[in-house]
């Protein structure tokens, strides 16, 4: 290769600039992507309005703000420009029409979404917790691209997952709705025609809006046992009730090896049965619906603490070939430059 200087430098040159290429595809990321994560960063550190996440959550849940992933939404400081915002197709609908229509696998969801009044033909309005969270999130779009609120609506018509053509993913591939905002964790699997398959690989996700997981929470009717933490609840003594063929039922059976584990089919009777000490001592629930029903039934009910992992909660999004990198345009000429001069630098090194 010494008798050959130019061809080694032209190979490594094309080298450098496809590593430099690749690298930028990477970090692509799609414009409604960046647009909301703007939006949720915003939410999420805003500490005095009732539109920011610590007001949203303490109407819900009361004071403490146990599951706000402020750490997962740092660097997304930047509004992208109205004309890049416009570029793309989703968001060019959204600007012209003034709302967002969001995907949820239900309109009957306490405390998530409830009290669905209708406005358009296959989508209208809630209130709950989610519910405000998308309506944070529509009014600060809103206000940065067109000076005036968005509203957001939620579709009535899309199950979880009941068919390969008849699920949530698909109808948001489809463009039934602009975006997913129905408690979806980013960590999880799809049933596919090709079997199970990351979530990420079907949809982009933004930064999360909330952690999710599975709570314990206490009855405090019971008098046969004694427990005030979730350390105390492993003992055969107590009886935890969950839904039955559940993550809930997966995870208490796999940390708490002497407590009585009852199961049920009907997800609300491990609730209602803790409630009224009837059955339960206490019981498993996702965790947005143990902190609202702690809440609500207080005194009867203390919420103990998550058990289990926690995960991200973030909004779904078509894929998109509509994209910006993430790196700033200063950093990527940087970093392609950096490996340019490492491409010169090796060929002098082996010519020389």
């Amino acid at each position: 290769m010494k008798g050959h200087p130019h061809l080694l430098f032209v190979l490594a040159l094309c080298l450098a600039i496809l590593c430099c290429s690749c690298s930028t595809l990477l970090q692509a990321q799609s414009v409604s992507v960046r647009v909301l994560n703007k939006a949720i960063y915003d939410m999420l550190n805003d500490k005095t309005t009732s539109r920011g996440f610590t007001s949203i959550h303490q109407s819900y849940f009361g004071d403490s703000v146990m599951h706000a992933p402020v750490d997962k939404c740092t660097t997304f400081t930047t509004w992208p420009a109205a004309s890049e915002a416009g570029s793309d197709p989703t968001f060019a609908n959204i600007l012209s029409r003034k709302y967002i229509v969001f995907g949820t696998n239900s309109v009957n969801n306490n405390p998530k979404r409830y009290n669905y009044v209708g406005v358009g033909s296959n989508y209208g309005s809630c209130t709950g917790f989610e519910a405000d969270i998308a309506s944070s999130i529509a009014y600060r779009i809103g206000m940065q691209y067109t000076n005036s609120p968005f509203n957001a609506y939620f579709v009535n018509n899309t199950k979880w997952f009941n068919t390969f053509t008849d699920n949530i993913i698909y109808d948001l591939q489809i463009s039934k709705f602009d975006f997913i905002l129905s408690g979806m964790g980013t960590n999880a699997t799809w049933n596919t025609t090709q079997g199970f398959v990351a979530r990420s690989s079907l949809v982009d996700f933004t930064c999360p809006y909330q952690n999710d997981g599975n709570g314990v929470v206490k009855g405090n009717l019971a008098t046969t046992v004694t427990f005030n933490s979730l350390s105390d609840l492993d003992q055969p003594e107590i009886t935890l009730c969950v839904q039955q063929g559940t993550s809930m039922e997966t995870v208490a059976r796999q940390l708490l090896k002497k407590t009585n584990i009852t199961t049920f089919v009907d997800g609300m009777l491990p609730y209602t049965l803790t409630r009224d000490a009837v059955t339960c001592h206490a019981y498993v629930a996702p965790l947005i619906n143990g902190l609202f029903q702690a809440k609500t039934d207080a005194p009867k009910l203390t919420y103990l603490g998550l058990i289990g992992q926690s995960s991200d909660v973030s909004i779904a999004v078509r894929k998109s070939a509509v994209s910006s990198p993430k790196r700033s345009s200063a950093s990527s000429v940087d970093f392609c430059l950096m490996l340019i001069l490492c491409a010169i630098f090796s060929v002098l090194a082996i010519v020389i």
